[in-house]
């Protein structure tokens, strides 16, 4: 199974109504002292993402029957980490039930991470 999916970060400059997700911390003073510029080593990001098939955006956010919900940590220091504790929400005709999710995200183009639980029915 091959899932994308579609993290929108508010950063101010960007719509809230299209945002999916927002950093739940501000920068620390150990991020600005030993990070490059935008790493942000610490901050952790919440999230409720559209989950697709496909890498095309879904024509709306809001209404997709897959979402992934959870939150990430930056953990790199000096490169673009982070580790992903993550629920996909299945809630479809085909399919219903989650997926748990939980690991490191290297800055790959490919990434796997671990299923760790879920529930079906």
């Amino acid at each position: 199974m091959r899932l994308y999916l579609h993290d929108i970060l508010y950063d101010y400059s960007n719509s809230t109504s299209n945002s999916t997700s927002a950093a739940a911390t501000k920068p620390t003073a150990l991020s600005a002292a030993v990070s490059n510029p935008g790493f942000f080593f610490g901050r952790m990001v919440v999230f409720n993402d559209p989950v697709t098939e496909g890498r095309a955006l879904p024509p709306s956010l809001e209404e997709t029957v897959v979402r992934a919900q959870g939150l990430y940590l930056y953990d790199g220091k000096v490169v673009f980490d982070a580790w992903f504790a993550f629920t996909v929400v299945f809630n479809s005709t085909a399919h219903h039930g989650t997926l748990n999710l939980m690991g490191a995200d290297p800055n790959t183009e490919m990434r796997d991470i671990s299923v760790v639980g879920g529930t079906a029915v």
